[in-house]
């Protein structure tokens, strides 16, 4: 006897609705058609185990049955019900999505306000700020 996983579930789910869902919203349909008695699901958070099932899912196997089409919330479709235009777009996008990261260059100025704030908090330690237009030149040490 097989038993029912949340992939079945999630599968299942979004097979029968036939529009790409959130994790959250995939666990509420199932619970309304009955679908969380098949297997044997527990825990307090069973929507945050079928979209982790479903994210190792789409990155450990090429030939997974699910595609993610958004990111924020993410939401799940399968790839058979995706239109092939579509699953490009979705592919490309993945591709372009790992870019390298920009180098930011940051004023002695700007940084000045958290160095002051650390050295207080964890050090209590107070700092002193010299802007050094409106300082004396001349003399040194005042």
């Amino acid at each position: 006897m097989s038993r029912f996983t949340l992939k079945d579930l999630a599968r299942r789910v979004l097979r029968e609705e036939k529009r790409p869902l959130t994790a959250e919203k995939i666990w509420e349909i199932a619970k309304q058609k009955g679908y969380d008695k098949l297997g044997n699901f527990r825990g307090k958070t069973p929507w945050l185990y079928i979209s982790t099932k479903i994210h190792v899912d789409i990155r450990d196997d090429p030939e997974s049955p699910f595609v993610m089409i958004d990111s924020k919330p993410k939401k799940f479709f399968l790839k058979s019900l995706v239109p092939e235009s579509e699953l490009k777009k979705i592919k490309e996008k993945e591709k372009g999505e790992i870019e390298e990261p920009k180098k930011v260059k940051y004023l002695e100025r700007d940084i000045h306000p958290f160095l002051t704030y650390f050295a207080y908090t964890h050090m209590n330690v107070y700092t002193k700020t010299l802007y050094h237009e409106k300082s004396s030149k001349r003399r040194y040490s005042q």
